[in-house]
């Protein structure tokens, strides 16, 4: 299991999460839906958020690499 530490505001990586979860929030309350229904809510979201979530995966690598080694390292995902 992989230990996930709290959320600290002194972690730059942290900081970063932060700021592009709110980012998506924004987007997504500032978007006017097409389409009704949960799914086609979701689905729409997931299209005009695909940058700002793969920005969140890269982010979250990064964290996770620092927290285990057999990941590898910082800068072989930052090379990605």
């Amino acid at each position: 299991m992989l230990h996930i530490p709290k959320f600290d505001p002194e972690i730059a990586d942290h900081l970063a999460l932060a700021s592009l979860s709110d980012t998506s929030h924004d987007i997504v309350a500032k978007h006017h839906f097409i389409k009704k229904g949960f799914k086609a809510m979701r689905n729409e979201a997931l299209r005009i958020l695909s940058e700002n979530l793969k920005e969140i995966a890269r982010a979250q690598s990064l964290c996770l690499v620092d927290l285990n080694p057999m990941l590898g390292t910082r800068q072989s995902f930052i090379m990605q």
